[in-house]
């Protein structure tokens, strides 16, 4: 009897890539609500910040988990400080070359008034020197930012389209048989970006979004940190003596009520900005997306 010939692994033999992690409608569904929530209380997202979270775990000796979780802490406790309502969204993606990374879209107040403090320039400030803070030396890269000095509404919906450009391109939002052309309407039809893979899941969730415009204050009608009795309708007492102030009616977005058409889903202003579709490389140079994402191979 011939011996029996134990069978040897391949050793060019690699492990599978894990697969990309789509945003799916629920995804593109909670950042939309979070985005609409935003625009109606004037907490424009027009500021961009991009992390490259390898570069900070390797500065530390930690994960990226670990850094996203230390820099998520920070960022609320300076929108704490301040006492300003702490409003963003994000999405994770993961690129062959620098690895996983984050956008940020966020909104950092600017008022008219002269005696008003300047939070933009206070923002950039503490982003500049977050890095060494964290790690306690120079991290190239690793933090950018891009923040508007003055306010620039269109670009509110311009950076929640960018976040969601790794959507499922075989998502549909809604059937042919419910569309009024009878034509199947799908995820990427509502998102100006055109797709790009955002790699392998590194992280929990997706996408998120800051506390303050998340599914609790939504139900709750008014972002958290926005206390301002203007925001909410006075009731007066039958019997005059007191004023009540009753709070505003639960949100609920555009997309959650059923609308599928982008002329409902978004403003002019954006939608006449965006025709044709935006590319990372081909937007306009003063949306400096071209230094953002420099090196970010998505």
């Amino acid at each position: 009897m011939a011996p029996q010939v134990q069978r040897q692994a391949n050793p060019f033999q690699r492990a599978a890539p894990p697969p990309a992690h789509f945003i799916n409608e629920r995804d593109f569904a909670a950042i939309y609500a979070a985005a609409e929530f935003a625009s109606k209380f004037n907490l424009v997202l027009d500021g961009h910040v991009t992390i490259l979270w390898d570069r900070l775990a390797d500065a530390r000796a930690s994960s990226p988990q670990a850094e996203l979780t230390a820099f998520l802490k920070c960022l609320r406790a300076w929108y704490a400080h301040w006492g300003i309502s702490p409003a963003w969204i994000y999405s994770h993606e993961t690129g062959h070359k620098v690895g996983p990374h984050t956008h940020f879209a966020i909104a950092v107040p600017v008022m008219d008034s002269p005696w008003a403090l300047p939070y933009r320039s206070k923002f950039k400030v503490w982003a500049s020197r977050y890095c060494m803070h964290r790690t306690g030396r120079k991290v190239p890269g690793a933090l950018r930012v891009r923040l508007p000095n003055k306010p620039t509404p269109w670009l509110h919906w311009l950076n929640t389209h960018y976040l969601l450009k790794g959507y499922d391109p075989a998502a549909i939002v809604q059937a042919a048989e419910l569309a009024p052309d009878r034509r199947a309407v799908r995820l990427g039809d509502l998102i100006a970006f055109p797709w790009r893979d955002p790699g392998p899941r590194m992280f929990r969730n997706r996408v998120g979004v800051s506390h303050a415009l998340g599914p609790g204050q939504r139900k709750v009608g008014i972002p958290a940190g926005l206390y301002d009795p203007a925001n909410y309708a006075s009731v007066v007492d039958p019997f005059g003596l007191t004023s009540v102030l009753r709070p505003q009616p639960p949100f609920l977005s555009r997309y959650d009520q059923g609308l599928r058409d982008v002329r409902m889903l978004y403003p002019v202003d954006f939608l006449d900005r965006v025709r044709p579709p935006l590319t990372a490389i081909n937007a306009p140079a003063d949306l400096d997306f071209a230094d953002m994402t420099a090196g970010l191979d998505v």
